[in-house]
């Protein structure tokens, strides 16, 4: 856990530094491995990854791929629904970033989710913000 931990640190640290900089290419082989990292086993590691993607999104701009941002909401929401609330309010700050972004590509992954979710506080905080 100690590697994937210090693997997603680094990473945040590289995309606040140069990932205005990644071709949109570059930006979409990132994030496929981010929403992989949601799924680690260790909860510490799955809150860092909420931060990187939150430096992810913060390089990705609004002229970034709607289809891209809808296949990196998708696999970020079913985690704000995780039974771990500090790992639910990581990902809650993620998809508030990705929000402000790409509202209209959000609202309507939000609100698909919103019934299938057991809670829907973070889901209807990140809608209130819209």
């Amino acid at each position: 856990a100690d590697t994937r931990l210090a693997a997603c640190h680094t990473l945040e640290a590289l995309l606040r530094c140069v990932g205005e900089r990644l071709t949109d290419e570059q930006k979409r082989l990132v994030y496929p491995e981010l929403t992989k990292r949601l799924d680690d086993s260790s909860d510490r590691v799955r809150v860092q990854c909420c931060g990187t993607l939150e430096a992810l999104v913060e390089c990705l701009g609004r002229d970034y791929c709607e289809t891209n941002t809808g296949y990196l909401l998708k696999g970020v929401l079913i985690h704000m629904d995780d039974t771990n609330p500090e790992v639910q309010e990581a990902v809650c700050r993620a998809v508030e970033k990705l929000a402000r972004l790409k509202p209209h590509v959000c609202r309507p992954c939000l609100h698909e989710v919103r019934d299938q979710h057991r809670g829907v506080a973070y889901i209807d905080r990140v809608l209130g913000q819209l």
